[in-house]
């Protein structure tokens, strides 16, 4: 596993400003709880694909998540390509950049962005 670097500084200036625009929002509130650790908060979550959505389309593993396809409640927010390096690979709100990234059919090495309250297992049979 490599290691990850976040830039602490210019992500607190941006939740900073995003406050600042926005008082009163609850933006401030949301980063805390997505971004804090405790057992009544969501986290965000790399889960390791599934058999069950290999090549299958972002809306379609949606759906099957929306239906029931996890061992709890998780909201899928976008996908990790494998082939593709580095943070250009990180597809956040699939379609918000153009079409192509809602045809990718995702593959076995990808893996999805999730939040959860814990670490999801995903699949009808739960395989991750």
């Amino acid at each position: 596993m490599r290691g990850e670097v976040i830039c602490a500084e210019q992500f607190i200036s941006r939740m900073l400003a995003q406050g600042a625009v926005f008082p009163g929002s609850g933006v401030v509130e949301l980063y805390s709880h997505l971004l804090g650790q405790s057992s009544d908060s969501n986290e965000i979550y790399l889960v390791d694909m599934v058999s069950e959505f290999k090549g299958m389309r972002f809306a379609a593993i949606q759906e099957r998540v929306l239906d029931g396809a996890s061992d709890e409640p998780v909201i899928l927010l976008g996908y990790l390509r494998a082939d593709v390096p580095g943070e250009d690979g990180l597809v956040i709100s699939p379609g918000a950049h153009g079409p192509s990234e809602l045809e990718y059919a995702l593959k076995e090495a990808d893996r999805l962005v999730v939040i959860s309250q814990t670490r999801p297992r995903l699949g009808r049979g739960n395989d991750s």
